[in-house]
């Protein structure tokens, strides 16, 4: 029995001790908020790809990846610089 690591997006461990279909890899995460199942081989790679940037569950990655855009358009120097122009009229 290895050990389940839980963080506050996933929980990571074997797909034995957590009861999952080792296919596609013997380490699995779990997503908590979207219930998503990713395998993987080796133990680092589902530790690493926990990092919400890097490849999460898809629906973490479709979700982090409209943050972005949103954060882009927001961030824009032009758009900024229009908003100051609009606020001093």
């Amino acid at each position: 029995m290895a050990k389940i690591i839980q963080t506050k997006r996933y929980v990571i461990g074997t797909a034995d001790d957590l009861g999952c279909d080792p296919e596609g890899g013997k380490w699995v995460r779990i997503c908590r908020i979207h219930q998503t199942i990713t395998n993987f081989l080796t133990q680092r790679s589902a530790q690493y790809h926990s990092v919400p940037s890097n490849d999460g569950c898809t629906a973490c990655e479709q979700n982090w990846n409209h943050y972005q855009k949103q954060l882009a358009i927001i961030m824009r120097p032009d758009r900024l610089y229009r908003r100051t122009l609009e606020a001093e009229v």
